[in-house]
């Protein structure tokens, strides 16, 4: 069987999706008209494979984020607390070999 190429292979319904939401960006933005918008959201929904699909997009910028990623800034560790306690051996706090209290 011979090797398919991308541009062969049948398009899922979600690729459509994919597709129509670029082309009401391009609405959005100015690059499209109503008549071409509409006539390509059209031929997105009746394309049957990504070939269909990569021609109603050739003629149009692919989509960028708005906005950068923020680098993510490693927190600092705090130093650990160096709040007193009683130690063992000391009678008020109940631990294992404290001293038993008088009696």
């Amino acid at each position: 069987m011979e090797d398919m190429s991308r541009e062969q292979m049948r398009a899922a319904d979600a690729d459509r999706h994919q597709v129509a939401d670029r082309l009401r960006a391009a609405l959005e933005e100015g690059r499209l008209d109503l008549t071409e918008y509409d006539e390509r959201l059209q031929g997105a929904y009746a394309a049957k494979t990504y070939g269909d699909l990569d021609r109603l997009l050739t003629d149009l910028p692919t989509p960028r984020p708005l906005f950068r990623a923020r680098r993510r800034r490693r927190r600092r560790r705090s130093p650990p607390s160096r709040v007193a306690s009683p130690g063992p051996g000391c009678g008020t706090c109940g631990r294992r070999g404290s001293r038993p209290p008088p009696g």
